[in-house]
């Protein structure tokens, strides 16, 4: 009984984190797959996360690489997520090819790693120690559909380790569109973690669902300096609350940036209100990405990423 009950109690502490404690969580499973793990996206607070065409796009929306002018690329981030709080930490990678001029490929993974917990027998003796871990990883297209349009269709599986002999495993797709007005403006649109339900024991939790639409707007200034500004909002499906953002970028010369962002949202329904700062070096094709998490919610103190990258 004891053995089981410290189950419930690993089971609850993973699927709250990401919601600092919200109704949300607890109706949700994998909810890890909603943290922003690339670092420039992070830094203007979530911001541009459907609008842009950045190497990392395989997690925010693939069909943004049609218009990146790239060939090929790959990308790393390490995020310290809530450190103060759950003590999370999350590693994503993936990586793109051109395979025609319309048509991109994508590939990526996401692993979470938890605190350690004690692990008790039936009489309340500790005989060991569990690091409750989830992971996820897929592949992905984008295809140019008309001149200044493209789709992208993503399908990934999880798998919720998240109590000691208790996994959990699922299926999920992505959709997304990008509008490709000019070299200025994107427009961008995406539903994520539309899937099958994970089950723990007889338990079956919903994936996070959630939808999203948002722009990116840039402008160049005396030849070397580009100033982008964009805007993002969307709602969480299965308990339903909207979010915004909204964050500012100034790149100088192609080498170096920096950014801030504010998120609007709802802690007893998903990730709260917070700003965030960025940086950004980039030289010979490489990227180095960093983001830092600010707000007056306990649980997202510290929190901070960073982004490796290469493109050619």
């Amino acid at each position: 009984m004891k053995t089981e009950f410290r189950k419930k109690i690993y089971m609850t502490a993973i699927l709250i984190a990401f919601s600092t404690g919200g109704i949300y969580a607890q109706k949700t499973a994998g909810n890890f797959m909603n943290v922003i793990t690339d670092a420039r996206t992070a830094g203007m607070a979530g911001a541009g996360s459907v609008s842009e065409t950045e190497t990392s796009s395989f997690w925010t929306n693939t069909a943004g690489l049609v218009f990146s002018g790239k060939k090929a690329g790959l990308s790393a981030s390490y995020l310290k997520w809530q450190p103060d709080y759950a003590d999370c930490s999350i590693s994503a990678a993936n990586g793109f090819v051109r395979i025609s001029r319309t048509l991109f490929i994508s590939a990526g993974y996401k692993y979470a790693k938890y605190r350690s917990m004690e692990i008790l027998d039936g009489k309340g003796n500790e005989t060991g120690t569990f690091t409750p871990n989830e992971t996820t990883g897929g592949i992905a297209a984008g295809i140019k559909i008309f001149p200044k349009l493209a789709f992208s269709a993503n399908l990934r599986y999880i798998s919720s380790d998240i109590a000691d002999s208790q996994k959990g495993t699922a299926v999920a797709a992505d959709a997304g569109l990008l509008y490709h007005m000019n070299s200025h403006l994107n427009i961008g649109m995406k539903a994520s973690n539309i899937g099958t339900k994970i089950k723990y024991d007889e338990t079956k939790y919903s994936l996070p669902a959630k939808l999203e639409t948002g722009l990116s707007i840039s402008e160049r200034y005396a030849g070397k300096s580009v100033i982008s500004a964009d805007i993002a909002g969307g709602m969480l499906v299965n308990h339903p609350s909207f979010f915004a953002a909204a964050g500012i970028e100034y790149f100088y010369n192609g080498t170096a940036g920096i950014r801030c962002g504010y998120h609007y949202g709802n802690k007893d329904k998903g990730i709260p209100s917070h700003e965030s700062i960025g940086i950004t070096l980039r030289h010979w094709g490489l990227s180095i990405d960093g983001a830092y998490l600010i707000s007056n919610a306990e649980a997202l103190k510290n929190t901070f990423m960073i982004t490796a990258g290469w493109s050619l």
